[in-house]
């Protein structure tokens, strides 16, 4: 599978800045796909319009949405037979066209962006790319040829390895790119989970004498365990007297006491807790961000509520097959892959919902210094419609402000090696790998 091209090749040859979002105007797609050559043709006749009323019409009728569905179902049906067998692709960062508000693009989404602000210049800004993609099972393999050559049939033998089911993803082609300004309270959280633990002297003095035995000390570990059982043996008429009283006093009053409740009260010492701080684990990172977002216009009305609305979209389980148009099992092909196994095609289950991949970028390319995620799951939407205090909206009906916050969690932890990949000092040209964090 070829690299995609650097990021900021991708958004010179792709990505304009004079694009504007087309407020209220319909694609035809039929109309629109024909050849210019016919096109002319129709025009110079002064059939254009008559013909693009009939595809419009057609179009819109009941058997033109179910054709549309079935040819948009199609082309998911081969876009997922090409990622089972090579694989899905690399993530990259190529900003689409700005989208035609009111479109219904089925099943190439995917392809447009939507911009807020929408007159935004993205070739010299800061800006947030927000990227939609179905979620991959960890352990569900990455296409036949992956499998192949021993990537997804054990164990994480990489880095690299373990990171492949979030960089490698099939796109969610019913959503949008969004694109949106960097927010106010840009923050990076990292934790790490430590915790103390007690030992007894017994468990310090068998860890120990194991780790000797590991390392050859064999006379060493010996000694180690005579040492400790002599020691036990000097400790054990106190302990045994503790838990002689212990017993009484519970019969007679019911108190639970510990050895430690008497050492302490009866002669000030208690039992040695050789405590230590243990690391746990690497904790996984979760992020918010809140958005403000005010139309200057009607196009820009539209696009934020689009914006939402792919927002909660991604957020929610899809009914059925992913990807698929109909929220149901795909008749014929439904009960082929049901003897297949594939649990998704199956009735009572329901999709994982899609997951983001969003990027700090700077112009043509990812900042080279604010932090850089992994991919996230998204756990929370939260929309406020009455940011004010109070309930106003346009002549049109759309709310004059719209609060948006959105909480996401990373899907992998993050390592070292994320953070300063293996390769040229990252000091003076910031994190340039695009599936890192730092």
């Amino acid at each position: 599978m070829a690299d995609p091209k650097p990021v900021s090749q991708q958004v010179e040859e792709e990505t304009t800045t004079k694009d504007e979002v087309k407020s209220n105007k319909q694609s035809n797609d039929w109309f629109d796909a024909l050849p210019w050559t016919i096109k002319g043709s129709l025009k110079a006749l002064g059939l254009d319009d008559d013909l693009e009323g009939v595809i419009n019409w057609i179009e819109n009728s009941p058997a033109g949405n179910l054709l549309e569905d079935v040819i948009a179902d199609l082309k998911q049906t081969a876009r997922d037979l090409k990622d089972d067998i090579i694989g899905p692709d690399a993530i990259s960062f190529t900003v689409k066209p700005s989208a035609i508000t009111g479109d219904n693009d089925r099943n190439d989404a995917h392809n447009s962006s939507l911009r807020y602000p929408n007159d935004s210049i993205l070739g010299s800004t800061d800006y947030m790319l927000f990227q939609f993609f179905r979620y991959q099972p960890p352990f569900g393999g990455q296409g036949v040829v992956a499998n192949l050559t021993g990537e997804g049939t054990g164990e994480y033998d990489s880095l690299s390895e373990y990171n492949r089911s979030v960089s490698a993803l099939k796109v969610d082609t019913q959503l949008n790119q969004v694109v949106l300004y960097v927010p106010p309270d840009v923050t990076s959280t990292y934790g790490a989970e430590w915790s103390d633990q007690s030992f007894s002297n017994t468990a310090v003095a068998k860890v120990r004498g194991g780790m000797a035995l590991r390392d050859g000390n064999v006379i060493g570990a010996l000694q180690g365990q005579v040492e400790n059982g002599l020691n036990a043996g000097g400790r054990l008429p106190e302990i045994a007297g503790a838990d002689f009283i212990r017993n009484q006093v519970a019969s007679a009053t019911g108190e639970q006491l510990s050895r430690n409740d008497l050492f302490s009260s009866s002669a000030g010492v208690v039992l040695n807790p050789n405590t230590e701080l243990l690391f746990r684990n690497p904790q996984m990172r979760t992020i918010d961000f809140t958005y403000k977002l005010v139309p200057n216009n009607q196009a820009e009305a539209e696009i934020i509520f689009e914006i939402v609305r792919t927002f909660k979209m991604c957020l929610h389980s899809s009914f059925g097959i992913p990807g698929k148009q109909q929220g149901r099992k795909a008749s014929n092909l439904g009960s082929i892959l049901n003897i297949a196994g594939k649990a998704e095609s199956k009735v009572g289950f329901i999709s994982v919902p899609s997951v983001v991949k969003f990027a700090f970028m700077q112009g043509g390319g990812l900042h080279p210094f604010l932090p850089q995620y992994k991919t996230c799951a998204l756990v929370s939407v939260d929309v406020n419609y009455t940011t004010d205090g109070q309930y106003v909206v346009t002549r049109d009906g759309y709310p004059v402000a719209t609060e948006l916050r959105l909480s996401f969690k990373e899907l992998k932890l993050v390592y070292r090696e994320d953070i300063r990949p293996v390769g040229p000092s990252t000091f003076k040209q910031g994190n340039k790998a695009l599936h890192g964090g730092h």
